[in-house]
């Protein structure tokens, strides 16, 4: 059982250089104070795609990913300066690419790697802020359970149409029912700048 988000790590690996690394690439920004000290250490990494947890209960894109930025405490980190291991981590998104790749984390080790089927309400035409204004471009469904499931793709044809690829098949699908067809089972989204 390969992974669609592994094989899509994969192949921008392969792609990567400088050309069609600046369409994929954003950088966040983590801060981690200690709770001890109130040492603060900065890192800046860039990312292919930004992923989110999902709650139990559904939610918005938007939330998932306002979750993603805001506070947390973290006890798997190490204060350079005191040693002690009590921080609280925040993300901040310096900058958003062309291609912006979102990986939902349906997953868990905890729950003996069962999927996570909370529905997830994500938008078609995406305002992120008055700068960055996005349309959804494809979904990669997963089904089934860690140990085996089945992968499907949704992918805009042009602006009224998309089809669903699903192995061999190809059929057509209702743009108006794109968020709710696959709420359950988007794994990972691609929207475009626009």
């Amino acid at each position: 059982q390969q992974d669609s988000h592994e094989f899509l790590v994969c192949l921008l690996d392969l792609l990567e250089n400088k050309t069609i690394k600046k369409f994929y690439d954003s950088t966040i920004e983590s801060t981690v104070k200690c709770n001890n000290c109130n040492h603060i250490s900065k890192t800046k990494q860039s990312q292919r795609y930004i992923s989110l947890s999902i709650p139990n209960q559904e939610i918005t894109l938007r939330e998932c990913l306002k979750k993603f930025i805001l506070q947390e405490d973290i006890t798997d980190w190490r204060c350079e300066k005191c040693k002690q291991n009590s921080g609280t981590k925040k993300n901040l998104i310096l900058n958003l690419p062309k291609y912006l790749i979102i990986h939902f984390k349906r997953f868990r080790w905890l729950n003996n790697g069962r999927r996570i089927n909370t529905p997830i309400n994500f938008p078609i035409n995406w305002k992120i802020n008055n700068n960055n204004k996005y349309k959804l471009i494809s979904i990669i469904n997963h089904y089934g359970s860690f140990n085996g499931g089945h992968y499907t793709s949704a992918g805009r044809v042009n602006s009224k149409q998309w089809r669903l690829y699903d192995d061999s098949r190809v059929s057509s699908l209702n743009p108006t029912n794109i968020t709710n067809n696959f709420n359950t089972s988007a794994y990972l989204l691609l929207y475009e700048k626009i």
